[in-house]
């Protein structure tokens, strides 16, 4: 009797596991993207900066 729920409970633990990494994944994508950005707009804004004092 606690071997089929106990099944159970490992495979929808595994599937939220698995939503959850791909959503990180995006996320992480995404900020990986932003960073980017930020990272040119700061490097520029430190460069500019460096450049004028």
């Amino acid at each position: 009797m606690i071997q089929p729920s106990f099944a159970r409970a490992t495979t929808i633990y595994l599937i939220i596991i698995n939503l959850y990494a791909v959503f990180k994944m995006e996320r992480y994508f995404i900020c990986d993207i932003d960073n980017k950005k930020e990272w040119q707009h700061f490097k520029l804004k430190r460069c500019h900066s460096v450049g004028t004092a």
